[in-house]
């Protein structure tokens, strides 16, 4: 028995393959800024995803107004060998192709999709995750980070830790309380937050195997003031978008 893809397939492989030969970034370039460091994401990663991106081989699953062209997963598949294959990532901000466009994309206003997720999808934006906290790894639903509403502003006071790319992103996807007296699982919600929004403080935390090039970081939120539709999906539904978003993530 000889197992295979069908022609389908293959021709859909042979286009990628052509297509990565004539428009990768060289190993060189990714070597000259291999990382993300304090204040950026790299140049050329930011090249490329809008490169992908407008050919339609950055998400081929998804439709072609988000970067793909509507292939299963199959495609999807081979897809995702072949860039291993050739040692190129899609992008060097993971969480926010990986999980914080897609959330945004299922759960998001239009004007949310439009104003955050496709910025990320066209390279022109990076977003991090606000969900651990020093007393809420593992357990999201311990966490203690707060949004108040007041009039038409949500003020956030809380702490994150372990925030991949927080030194560089652009905003933030903010799980926080939104109602303190529900049982823990209750009470939830996200909220988009502008990382050079006054009351942030984010600390890079020490790295031992590139210390020059920190990705892990603490954010502290400190009366920090985003409009009140910058909430995503339905107030105090987050435990089930949460859900949504790290299936996201078991499938990147």
């Amino acid at each position: 028995m000889k197992l295979g893809f069908d022609d389908e397939v293959e021709a859909f492989r042979a286009e990628l393959l052509e297509w990565l030969a004539a428009n990768r970034p060289s190993p060189e370039e990714m070597a000259a800024d291999p990382s993300v460091s304090t204040g950026h994401a790299p140049a050329w990663a930011r090249r490329w995803t809008r490169a992908m991106f407008d050919a339609g081989w950055l998400v081929p699953g998804w439709p072609a107004e988000l970067g793909g062209r509507g292939v299963g997963s199959i495609e999807t598949f081979v897809y995702l060998e072949e860039l291993a294959k050739a040692k190129v990532p899609r992008t060097t901000n993971v969480q926010g192709l990986g999980i914080v466009a897609p959330s945004i994309v299922d759960y998001g206003t239009p004007e949310q999709v439009q104003h955050y997720a496709l910025p990320i999808l066209r390279g022109e934006a990076t977003a991090c995750l606000g969900m651990s906290e020093p007393d809420a790894g593992s357990d999201l639903a311990s966490l203690k980070t707060r949004a108040v509403l007041e009039g038409d502003e949500w003020v956030i006071d809380g702490q994150k830790v372990w925030t991949s790319g927080a030194n560089y992103a652009d905003f933030c996807f903010l799980f926080c309380r939104t109602d303190p007296d529900a049982p823990k699982h209750k009470g939830i919600s996200i909220v988009l937050v502008p990382m050079d929004t006054p009351g942030i403080t984010v600390r890079p935390l020490p790295e031992l195997i590139r210390p020059e090039h920190p990705d892990l970081n603490e954010v502290f939120l400190d009366g920090v003031r985003v409009p009140a539709t910058n909430l995503v999906g339905t107030l105090n539904d987050g435990w089930a978008m949460a859900n949504g978003s790290l299936a996201h993530e078991r499938g990147m």
